[in-house]
């Protein structure tokens, strides 16, 4: 279980990384970087399940 959980985050990570590489490759437009941006995001947020967002992030100073 403990393998196969690792071998998904593997995935997740490695996924997140081609969208960012051809994102910044292709040289998008605002509405594409901001859809890769929305992918990264639902792959990363899928990598913490049950954690609340305050537990996250904090503010910038």
């Amino acid at each position: 279980m403990v393998s196969e959980r690792f071998e998904k985050s593997q995935f997740n990570w490695a996924c997140v990384k081609l969208i960012t590489d051809l994102a910044l490759l292709h040289r998008c437009t605002r509405e594409e970087m901001e859809l890769a941006m929305t992918m990264v995001s639902n792959i990363a947020h899928s990598e913490t399940p049950g954690v609340a967002d305050k537990e996250l992030f904090y503010p910038a100073e």
